[in-house]
């Protein structure tokens, strides 16, 4: 296996390359990363489209009772 990075001005971006020589099915995966405290997030609230306003606030103003939509930025 292979880990793959690109680093921008404003973020990095990650993946793995597999040498299989088939298809191969990835059921899960559990990577993880601590960003610092006081980093800054971009996200949507609820899921209904990528069109509405993002919000940002720090890590500790991400809402958990919410449902946010993907990126999370």
């Amino acid at each position: 296996m292979k880990l793959e990075t690109r680093t921008f001005k404003d973020g990095v971006a990650y993946r793995y390359v597999l040498n299989a020589s088939k298809p191969r099915k990835i059921e899960c995966e559990s990577s993880s990363w601590t960003l610092p405290e006081k980093a800054k997030f971009w996200y949507q609230v609820g899921i209904g489209s990528y069109e509405t306003v993002y919000k940002s606030s720090d890590a500790a103003g991400i809402p958990t009772n919410k449902v946010l939509c993907l990126p999370i930025t």
